[in-house]
């Protein structure tokens, strides 16, 4: 077998698959990425925090702060739960 038929029949096939494993090697996986999470600041100890008002109809059982921007619009606690703060308006 001459060289160059050496060169055609193993070198290039052999060089041609090390770049082609060398390139998937460093690109960049397409891991899907969520959104960036929101800072909450004060309200992030809030289970529920309604603009209207919240209504329970159930035993519901929250973690956190239980909270209304309008006045006395929290209702249904009892028979549902918090484990926080009741804040109405």
């Amino acid at each position: 077998m001459g060289t160059r038929r050496w060169i055609a029949l193993i070198a290039i096939p052999a060089l041609t698959s090390s770049l082609l494993i060398a390139a998937l090697a460093q690109a960049p996986s397409a891991h899907a990425a969520g959104p960036a999470p929101v800072e909450l600041g004060v309200a992030g100890s809030y289970s529920v925090l309604g603009a209207t008002g919240v209504t329970n109809t159930g035993t519901t059982s929250l973690s956190g702060d239980l909270g209304s921007s309008t006045i006395n619009t929290i209702s249904g606690f009892p028979p549902g739960t918090f484990g926080g703060t009741k804040h109405d308006g």
